[in-house]
């Protein structure tokens, strides 16, 4: 589902792997009941134009069209110790198999079990040794199935397992945290360097003097810098290193869910702060560097952002400065203070927000000038070809609120109707109008690229938490232990004013 907060130091919404936002639901009827009971007086005029319309098409002998929305499989697992361990914490679609990632009884094994679609028929399993402090996250590019966890060597530091996403068997192996990019071919592994003699055995006394590593160890002093690493995803095959350094910044657009942002740079590039401070933009592919820009002087979690065709770099404290990654020329540079907000990349296709006393300020990727506004308290979530905004909903959820115009902030498509939004890049939004999780009925719906309002594909009978969809099913969270499995086609308009 779509939410708020910030994961690796991206903002929310900005189109980064693992940006998640948590959207909450209410009771909602898409269709007006009617206001007054029929009666056969009323009906016969109906009954007589339905009459007419069956003898127009194929002399009303021709099959019922078939259903926009078809349940063919449920996935159960049975729960045998009771804890919450035992329940469902995420699924992945792949190109035929549903993947269900579980943490066991024991929380020291991640489970992945594969099932077929049709019918739900397991298929094959995997057992991914963790460590109790962090839990793995789980990617899928180009037919594979990344595994990220801590190391269970006992030596500090994160590795990525490759499966083979239709036999679950092991590709291969490293000993770094690898994102896989846009492109299929190439990952990027990202490792944090922390000092030896800083690391803490026992819980700290002080813990906002202490920082916690990725892997979920605590160090009395801030990391020295991070590692960078090429890899071949199909064979794990390692293209490069890189020596310490001060920060890595991938681009945002070719992150795990990510889409490639139109006139992305043609070659897969990623910028580097150096060891003297200087930033730098790398082939992806080689490691090789692409250009060299004037050092950074005030680092911080967004002091370097790179998004397709731009590359936002804060070389002073209350400054950013917008260059091309084309023919690396600075395109403006603006003021970056509390009145005037600090810029970042808030969605694909470069896409630029920055924090205001007022609300959340747009700016112009061209010239650096504000251009419109998101109210406070607001957010936006950029999928599926829409821009959507998002409105606080009960507790700390929020709801679609409409799709608007990215130039201009006008609203374009209300949304109004349906409590929540499951983005899928690559895909339709998956738009639910529900009660609560795991209490039905809910109404499912899709919001297609360019499609002028949302199409509902049907009522549901169940509750709905977690979902996702490609272009042929939607799978989701239907009971701590239920996932089930549709088949959908293109649904019918509804009327969302």
């Amino acid at each position: 589902m779509v939410g708020t907060g910030q994961t690796d130091g991206v903002p929310a919404f900005s189109g980064s792997a693992g940006t998640v936002i948590e959207l909450g639901v209410a009771r909602d009827t898409p269709d007006d009941e009617p206001s007054q009971p029929l009666t056969w007086r009323r009906l016969r005029p109906v009954a007589l134009t339905l009459a007419v319309a069956l003898l127009l098409t194929a002399g009303g002998s021709g099959p019922p069209p078939a259903p926009d929305l078809v349940q063919i499989a449920v996935v159960q697992r049975t729960v045998t110790v009771a804890t919450s361990y035992n329940l469902f914490q995420r699924i992945q679609l792949t190109d035929d198999r549903l993947v269900t990632s579980t943490l066991e009884a024991d929380g020291a094994t991640w489970l992945l079990s594969a099932y077929e679609w049709e019918g739900g028929r397991p298929d094959w399993t995997y057992r991914f040794p963790i460590t109790r402090e962090t839990q793995p996250d789980v990617q899928y590019r180009a037919g594979l199935l990344l595994l990220t966890g801590a190391r269970t060597d006992g030596t500090p530091g994160m590795r990525t397992v490759a499966l083979d996403a239709t036999t679950g068997r092991e590709r291969w192996s490293l000993p770094h945290r690898v994102l896989a990019l846009h492109g299929d071919r190439y990952g990027l592994g990202v490792d944090e360097v922390f000092p030896a003699d800083a690391a803490l055995s026992a819980q700290p006394q002080n813990p906002e003097s202490v920082y916690t590593s990725s892997w979920g160890q605590n160090f009395s002093r801030p990391p020295l810098g991070e590692l960078a690493t090429g890899v071949e995803l199909d064979t794990g095959k390692v293209l490069w290193r890189s020596e310490l350094l001060r920060a890595v910044r991938p681009d945002l657009n070719s992150l795990p869910g990510g889409p490639s942002a139109p006139g992305a740079a043609r070659e897969p590039v990623l910028a580097v702060v150096t060891g003297d401070g200087a930033v730098e933009l790398w082939d992806q592919t080689t490691g090789a560097v692409r250009h060299r820009f004037p050092a950074v002087s005030f680092p911080s979690d967004y002091g370097v952002q790179l998004g397709g065709r731009l590359l936002l770099v804060q070389h002073k404290v209350a400054e950013m400065t917008a260059y091309s990654t084309e023919d690396y020329q600075p395109r403006w540079t603006i003021p970056t203070d509390e009145q005037q907000g600090f810029p970042w990349f808030c969605g694909p296709s470069e896409l630029i927000c920055a924090d205001a006393p007022t609300g959340t300020a747009i700016v112009d990727a061209a010239t650096g000038s504000r251009t419109w506004r998101v109210m406070s308290g607001h957010g936006l979530a950029a999928v599926g070809g829409h821009l959507i905004e998002l409105a606080p909903g009960a507790g700390a959820s929020y709801r679609p609120l409409r799709t608007i115009d990215r130039r201009t902030g006008e609203p374009l498509i209300p949304l109004l109707r349906w409590r929540a939004v499951s983005p899928t890049w690559g895909a339709p939004s998956l738009l639910l109008a529900t009660s609560d999780l795991f209490v039905g009925p809910t109404w499912l719906g899709l919001l297609s690229p360019g499609a002028a309002a949302p199409v509902r594909l049907g009522l549901v009978p169940v509750g709905i938490d977690d979902c996702q969809l490609n272009a042929a099913v939607i799978a989701c969270v239907t009971a701590p232990n239920e996932v089930r499995i549709w088949r959908y086609r293109g649904g019918t308009p509804a009327d969302d004013r």
